[in-house]
């Protein structure tokens, strides 16, 4: 099976020694087969966007497990397109590749370094989808998620860095800060799960999630 992956791909292979080959994967029982790929470097406006879409923006994102778990969490929930902002850590590296659990390879991702070009690119989007909101997430914000129309598509979700949330740059371009409603005593949640149950209120009330009201 493996010779026949490489014989298709048209990939060049090559025979590497055992310990070579364990050092290069990082893994204590790598698999029998390595790739190299080259990857396409996009940015927001090279990407077609559809009808009503769904973009996530992850704001200088410092974790590579948080990323790739929220790059799962976009695959599952039907995002358009995930934006990494600023100084963030690599989309492609191979933790963040495994936290996805192969999200990133479903999922339409790019990096923009600067908040004033993706500012630009944000009012344009606007211009071609009027109705488009941009939501941000913030534990101390006024308005619950549950009590807001903003979460449904064509929208724009803004998730804040691990540990100092939402640039006050990016807060100038969100229409609507929201909070998820908790019970217990923490007062915040890991970004990954936030993101998560934002993206996953998105896709419910977009009828675009397959339990959503709007497809039974």
């Amino acid at each position: 099976m493996v010779k026949n992956l490489v014989a298709n791909s048209g990939a060049q292979p090559l025979a590497l020694e055992r310990d070579l080959f364990r050092e290069l994967c990082d893994k204590t029982e790598p698999s029998e087969i390595l790739a190299t790929i080259a990857k396409e470097s996009l940015g927001p406006e090279q990407v077609r966007l559809p009808e009503n879409p769904f973009v996530v923006v992850v704001d200088r994102p410092s974790n590579h497990g948080n990323l790739g778990s929220s790059i799962r969490s976009a695959d599952a929930f039907g995002v358009d397109l995930l934006i990494t902002l600023g100084h963030a850590v690599d989309l492609f590296d191979p933790v963040v590749i495994r936290a996805s659990m192969g999200g990133i390879f479903s999922v339409t991702v790019c990096h923009e370094p600067s908040t004033k070009a993706l500012g630009r690119w944000i009012v344009d989007l606007k211009k071609a989808y009027p109705r488009l909101a941009t939501v941000g997430t913030d534990s101390q914000a006024e308005v619950s998620l549950t009590e807001t129309d903003a979460v449904s598509r064509p929208v724009i979700l803004f998730i804040g860095n691990e540990a100092k949330g939402l640039s006050v740059e990016l807060k100038t371009m969100v229409d609507k800060m929201v909070r998820i409603p908790m019970e217990g005593k923490v007062y915040s949640l890991n970004v990954a799960c936030a993101a998560s149950i934002v993206m996953y209120e998105v896709s419910r009330r977009s009828g675009s999630h397959p339990d959503s009201a709007d497809r039974r």
